[in-house]
């Protein structure tokens, strides 16, 4: 058996977590935040045995895909306690997996 431990952007959860029940994949769902930029993020806990392993992973990747969103970074504007808003691609989305082995699982 396998555990997943996968964190993804709260936006990317409800499309990987339909595909999931779609497969019968049951997961168990941890909020999160933090990052570079900040933000909600998910963190999804799943068992799933040694040959759904490359399912589960193909899922997540269709699910959260990496995009390109513009924010606005705060540069200082020579004046006290004074800040100028730039407009800042960045590339956000996608997923970190954790894979780890599990020896079983009890429910009590």
């Amino acid at each position: 058996m396998k555990l997943f431990i996968t964190i993804l952007q709260e936006e990317d959860y409800r499309p990987l977590a339909e595909r999931l029940t779609e497969k019968g994949i049951y997961h168990t769902r941890l909020a999160g935040e933090g990052g570079f930029l900040g933000g909600r993020k998910v963190v999804l806990l799943s068992a799933v045995e040694d040959e759904e392993a490359d399912t589960l992973l193909g899922l997540i990747k269709e699910s959260c895909s990496e995009r390109e969103e513009t924010i606005l970074a705060e540069a200082p504007s020579g004046f006290i306690g004074m800040s100028i808003p730039i407009p800042m691609k960045v590339h956000t989305g996608g997923a970190v997996v954790m894979i780890l082995p599990l020896e079983k699982i009890l429910k009590v």
